[in-house]
């Protein structure tokens, strides 16, 4: 996942893909813990958690962690079935790209709202929202006269957001702040329909039967033969 996309500030739990390379680091590494992670917005906890906890327990199941995390965001046990689903379909989206998966787990965080208290299922939930317009914008047959009106519909409902101050009010004169947040859309969107999000580039895993089992044993790479002496060098693989 490339940190500088504009919609790598929305939710993208990654649960399967995230298995599976903390169980390859485990497994064919053979190391476990987490050298670095650079740090996401607070709307992002639900992708941050997965992947703390896979770094430190590559056994844990995708149902395990959506237990865990519904536990987290909701206080009312009554509400977790809700929450469960909601994050099922946010990663069934970025699979499918379909606009209702986004506009269903948008609802379902939206109306988990009105029960629970939790500032992590707000940032969240909000984080949905935003990423619901940009995908509602970037339909094709959207004409430009859509995109102005959604794009105005889009301000109007995260300035009062918290986590997305930044975007709406970081310039006190509104026109200035106004056009600088439609710039921003526009990344989004151009990036969500880019070739590196088509066709699902990210795919929730990865065939590796298709590389060679990793190693650190040192290993002769068979070149060809040198008609000048050289001899073949044992190397370590990084």
């Amino acid at each position: 996942m490339s940190p500088e996309f504009s919609l790598n500030i929305f939710p993208h739990p990654f649960i399967r893909r995230a298995l599976q390379e903390a169980q390859y680091a485990r497994d064919e590494l053979g190391v476990d813990g987490v050298e670095g992670y650079r740090l996401a917005p607070p709307c992002k906890f639900i992708d941050d958690y997965v992947y703390f906890r896979v770094a430190s327990d590559p056994s844990l199941t995708a149902e395990q962690l959506v237990d865990e995390l519904a536990g987290l965001l909701c206080e009312k046990p009554e509400n977790q079935k809700q929450a469960k689903e909601a994050i099922s379909t946010l990663e069934q989206f970025w699979a499918t790209h379909k606009l209702e998966d986004i506009e269903r787990a948008e609802k379902l965080f939206r109306e988990l709202l009105a029960e629970e208290h939790s500032k992590n299922l707000e940032y969240a939930s909000h984080g949905v929202t935003f990423l619901t317009y940009v995908v509602r914008m970037a339909q094709p047959g959207v004409s430009a006269e859509q995109k102005t009106k959604l794009k105005w519909e889009l301000y109007q409902t995260v300035k009062p957001m918290y986590i997305f101050q930044g975007l709406t009010s970081d310039i006190v004169w509104i026109p200035e702040a106004v056009r600088f947040f439609n710039a921003r859309v526009e990344m989004m969107i151009e990036d969500y329909n880019s070739q590196f999000y088509a066709g699902c580039p990210y795919p929730e895993v990865v065939d590796r039967s298709i590389y060679p089992r990793a190693t650190s044993k040192p290993f002769t790479l068979q070149w060809p033969k040198a008609t000048t002496g050289v001899q073949p060098r044992s190397v370590t693989p990084m």
